[in-house]
């Protein structure tokens, strides 16, 4: 069981109280944009490929993925991937998988140098959820995606506030030729609703994968109509 959502949860029910009295000026940001992202998952050092390369496999593993949303969090120490990947030529799966504690702060420098695995795996619990999803609500999803990243650049002025161990997440979405779109939410997110929004809906998501058949129904339900009642935003 994936026990994340909670986190998830618990970090939505934190912004919205610090919003409290203030959500005429956050809403009014709706136009914030995700910011470029380095390679590697925004990793910089001599082990950024190796790092990539150990993510992929235990967080990302499924090939014919569409989307994937990557979240490094400091305060419950945890690194959350999940996926939205095709399989069999029709059907759509989401695939849901938390390190815990975050992955880059377990893994050694013989880790990096032999990519051994099962010396990691000795080091963090990594839990792992998958569910198939409607064609629907898979569609929508990746709608948000790509609607999120059409608009991908350098952040224009710095917020007023600043939220303390801010989760980086980032956004990624493979286009039919196979090029990868790539956008990283801004530091500040916390306050701004529009990132606020889009982590409710993935934490449905990873809910749904625990769900019970009619819940997960009703939570991919709610996941494509405020899929698109967010990307309708002006």
């Amino acid at each position: 069981m994936i026990n994340r959502f909670n986190v998830v949860m618990r970090a939505i029910i934190t912004v919205a109280f610090c919003l409290n009295g203030h959500l005429e000026k956050v809403f009014a940001a709706r136009d914030s944009h995700l910011l470029p992202v380095a390679p590697f998952f925004d990793t910089q050092g001599e082990y950024a490929r190796q790092y990539a390369e150990i993510c992929e496999k235990m967080l990302f593993p499924a090939p014919e993925w569409r989307i994937r949303y990557y979240e490094v969090i400091a305060n419950p120490s945890a690194t959350m991937g999940v996926s939205i990947y095709g399989q069999g030529g029709h059907d759509h799966y989401i695939d849901v998988r938390q390190s815990t504690p975050e992955l880059k702060s377990v893994i050694e420098k013989p880790d990096y140098e032999t990519r051994n695995l099962h010396s990691i795996y000795s080091r963090v619990k990594v839990e792992k959820a998958k569910k198939k999803v409607p064609a629907t609500t898979a569609s929508e999803i990746a709608q948000l995606w790509f609607w999120s990243l059409s608009e991908v650049g350098p952040m224009v002025q710095e917020g007023n506030t600043i939220f303390m161990d801010a989760p980086l997440i980032i956004l990624y979405a493979k286009k039919e030729d196979g090029a990868v779109l790539a956008g990283k939410f801004p530091p500040d997110h916390q306050g701004i609703a529009k990132f606020v929004s889009f982590r409710a809906i993935v934490a449905k998501v990873i809910r749904a994968c625990d769900a019970t058949a009619a819940d997960r129904q009703r939570l991919f339900t709610e996941v494509e109509q405020s899929s698109r009642k967010l990307r309708e935003q002006k």
